[in-house]
């Protein structure tokens, strides 16, 4: 494979961040990493301890100092890509890194790619495909729930999830193959019931993985929730002060809102995006119908609806023109304008939460109600957690191999075609953990990294 070409030329890139600041850090890993870090250095005797830190300058190829720089050096196996890997503190000017990195190249590295660090690692059996998918998550990351899920499948604790069903399923495929190897007749209905309660077994092993994604990707790509409701009800005010900022126009003229308006948010830690969209009436402008249009499109897709209305307009249903629109869906009704009830009641025995946008009030109690209605159908966010799309889709062709081996067991099909299914099952989680993953597949992932990474 080509990308195992390369693995014995020594590279190097900036892993620090782009643009000014303290320190950039540039990385070098491969075999010459110490032969070229002497060159730099200007001294041939240069004969660092492994993770000790060196203060020293650094030159370039026509011998004029670039920058006093700290100097650590990791001995391979025992480094990130499991290569001999120098690492270089230097002032955080883009010219220094870059004239640094220009030199370099000059004495004999490479650039290195995409993710390329993190692939060495891969190939150097530091960590398997799983976790290295995560060092790429964890660094896009957004969210503190994101970046711990992320963290665990990074430790290892996801692999140890894969590794266990692959027992499980490796332990069936024993039990067939030693059937075939020491009994000259076919396989017993006892050894039958057997593979069948094996495969059962793994079934629901499989099962408690992916019923981690829904939580997996709550985090990851958080929730949607639309605000709708009667023009002039407060939705853009709600809006406003959910963000504690004006992002969306506020006005007593019906329709203001027309085209609706997306930000992302945090609650809790958990990332969600709401969408302030156009006021629903049955007298709308051209315009505003457009706007309208866009509404129903939104609910669609909306993971939770706030509905808002009116409390200080009585004669006002608790259910706007949208209701048929919200079959399913998770809504919660918001009764705004409160400071302006006086003595009335309105639909204060009705249920719902009770706001004031425009005060402030009632605001952290909404929150509080979109988060606990988002946990309710999740699982804890302290599971190891499946979040991976590429992993979820192996598990689910996995989990077609069980099922299609239960059917071969039903029907007393031969031993081999059974087991033969099982390892084609099992197949699909050596691919989630790197083994038999295809290069093409390998290579669209760690394209997907940050350089220097």
């Amino acid at each position: 494979m080509l990308f195992l070409l390369k693995i014995n030329s020594t590279i190097t890139s900036i892993s620090s961040p782009p643009g000014r600041g303290g320190i950039s850090v540039i990385r070098i890993s491969g075999p010459k990493s110490i032969e070229i870090t002497k060159k730099l250095l200007k001294e041939n005797s240069f004969s660092p301890k492994p993770r000790y830190a060196y203060f020293k300058t650094i030159y370039s190829t026509q011998k004029n100092e670039i920058d006093k720089a700290i100097i650590i050096y990791f001995k391979g196996p025992k480094s990130y890509t499991g290569e001999d890997v120098v690492e270089i503190s230097c002032h955080g000017s883009t010219i220094i890194a870059q004239n640094l990195i220009e030199n370099l190249l000059l004495l004999g590295c490479e650039p290195a790619d995409p993710g390329e660090f993190t692939k060495r690692a891969f190939l150097n059996g530091k960590i398997d495909l799983s976790q290295a998918e995560a060092v790429s998550n964890l660094i896009s990351s957004e969210n503190i729930l994101s970046t711990n899920a992320n963290y665990k499948i990074l430790k290892g604790d996801f692999s140890k999830k894969i590794n266990k069903l692959k027992v499980e399923i490796l332990n069936t495929i024993s039990l067939i193959e030693s059937e075939l190897d020491f009994s000259e007749e076919e396989i017993t209905s006892t050894t039958l019931d057997q593979i069948k309660s094996l495969t059962i077994k793994s079934i629901n092993t499989n099962k408690l993985i992916l019923e981690t994604y829904k939580t997996g990707k709550l985090i990851t790509e958080g929730a949607t929730i639309v605000i709708t409701g009667k023009p002039n009800a407060g939705k853009s005010s709600l809006f406003n002060s959910i963000l504690s900022e004006e992002r969306a126009l506020v006005s007593n003229i019906p329709g203001t809102t027309r085209d609706a308006i997306e930000v992302k948010f945090q609650i809790e830690g958990l990332p969600v995006k709401f969408i302030d969209t156009a006021g629903v009436r049955s007298k709308a402008t051209k315009i505003e119908k457009q706007g309208i249009a866009h509404t129903k499109k939104f609910i669609e897709k909306a993971d939770i609806i706030i509905n808002v209305i009116d409390s200080s307009q009585t004669t006002e249903k608790p259910f706007s023109q949208l209701e048929k629109t919200f079959k399913e869906k998770k809504v919660l009704y918001v009764f705004n304008k409160i400071d302006l009830l006086g003595e009335k009641q309105g639909f204060k025995k009705k249920g719902g939460v009770f706001i004031s946008a425009l005060k402030g009030i009632g605001i952290d109690k909404l929150l509080k109600e979109i988060y606990n209605s988002l946990k309710k159908d999740v699982g804890s966010f302290n599971d190891v957690l499946l979040i991976n799309p590429r992993h979820k889709s192996s598990l689910e062709k996995l989990n077609s191999s069980l099922k299609n081996t239960l059917n071969l067991c039903e029907n007393n099909s031969p031993t081999d075609i059974i087991a033969a299914e099982l390892r084609l099952g099992l197949s699909n989680l050596d691919d989630i953990v790197g083994v038999t993953t295809p290069e093409d597949i390998l290579n669209n992932i760690f394209s997907q990294f940050c350089i220097g990474k």
